[in-house]
Formats: C-alpha cells, sequence, structure tokens
C-alpha cells in the first residue's frame, strides 16, 4: 500500500518539486457548506443578542416613567365629583375571570353629563358614590380609592423587559459558541512520495 505524505505550508511557492512531480493544491474538505451555515447561524444570534438587549432596557426604563407620569398625573391633575350608579353587569373576559362592573353618571365642573364604567364592587342600582376622573377623559373615571393602575403598568413593563434581556443574553451565550474557526489554509497533496519506480 502506497503511502501518502500531507504537508502544510503557508506559501506552495516555497515548494520544491521531487524527482520532477510538481506538487497538488487540494482544497481543505472540511465541509464549507456546514461552515457557512455555521457562520450564519453565528450572526443571526449575535444580532438577536445585540438588538435584545437594548430594546428590554428601553422597554423597562420606558415602562416605569410611564407608570411614574401616569401616577403623578392622577395625584395632582384628577379631579372629584358625585356620581350615581345607573346599573351593573357582569364582564367576562374572554382570557381571565369576570368582573363585575357599573355604569355611572356624573356632572362635571363644565356642567356637562359624562358616563363611566368602573369597578361596581357592592354598588346597586341608585347608590351614589364619588369618582376621580382626569379633566380630559372623565369617561376613563375610577371609583375613589381604586387603583390608577400604575403599579400592574410597572410590573408588565419590567417582566417583559427582563424576558427581552434574558433571551438576549441566551443568544449572545450561542453565538460565542458557534463563533467560525480561522480556515487552516489548503492541504498540500502528491508531494512526489513514494518516488516514481524505474
Amino acid at each position: 500500500m502506497s503511502a501518502r505524505l500531507l504537508v502544510r505550508m503557508p506559501d506552495p511557492r516555497m515548494l520544491v518539486p521531487i524527482r520532477g512531480r510538481e506538487p497538488r493544491i487540494e482544497a481543505s474538505r472540511c465541509g464549507g457548506g456546514t461552515h457557512t451555515m455555521i457562520s450564519g447561524i453565528h450572526t443571526a444570534a449575535l444580532v438577536a443578542g445585540l438588538v435584545m438587549i437594548p430594546g428590554g432596557i428601553v422597554l423597562g426604563v420606558s415602562g416605569v416613567f410611564a407608570a411614574v407620569r401616569s401616577r403623578r398625573r392622577w395625584a395632582t391633575k384628577a379631579l372629584t365629583a358625585e356620581a350615581v350608579c345607573l346599573e351593573t353587569y357582569v364582564h367576562q373576559s374572554s382570557d381571565g375571570p369576570s368582573s363585575r362592573q357599573a355604569i355611572v353618571e356624573f356632572q362635571t365642573a363644565d356642567g356637562v353629563m359624562h358616563r363611566a364604567h368602573v369597578r361596581a364592587g357592592d354598588l346597586v342600582t341608585g347608590d351614589r358614590l364619588t369618582i376621580r376622573h382626569l379633566p380630559d377623559r372623565p369617561d376613563r373615571a375610577r371609583r375613589e380609592g381604586d387603583s390608577d393602575g400604575a403599579a400592574c403598568l410597572t410590573f408588565l413593563a419590567v417582566l417583559f423587559a427582563a424576558a427581552l434581556i434574558a433571551g438576549g443574553t441566551i443568544f449572545l451565550l450561542i453565538s460565542q459558541q458557534l463563533e467560525p474557526r480561522q480556515d487552516p489554509g489548503p492541504v498540500i497533496t502528491n508531494m512526489g512520495w513514494p518516488p516514481p519506480s524505474g
């Protein structure tokens, strides 16, 4: 059985032919298609990580600022009014439990009558109650003492931000594991060994 000598050299021009036979350069057959696919996955994971982590940070900060701004607005600009309960009903959410709501009517400072949907609690038709509303959105009135939703908004913003940051970190770790290695270069074969017989 003939032997084959494999030599890796950076510059084929430095090779010296043996017994009149020219060296032949063969490309390294290490799976070029697979290398390209891994390189593509590495790039995609790297881009996803670099987008998701800053996006999560921006989402979290924006959500917290929006919640603080909403709470401050309700604390400083909300007006109170006396309302009367016109009727109550059960609101069935498509993805959650049902809740009892009430339709109330009240008069704002400019003398205009408005109606709003509020949490019913133990209200019955004809009951009077105090509501709070923003000057430009009386239709979104709330019963006095009800939450303004800022805490829920903060929780959701932080939750989604944490999910994005965690996902981005995972993608960055994946991209590091799939970082393409440098191609070792061509393989120089058929160096004239063994020498031709005769």
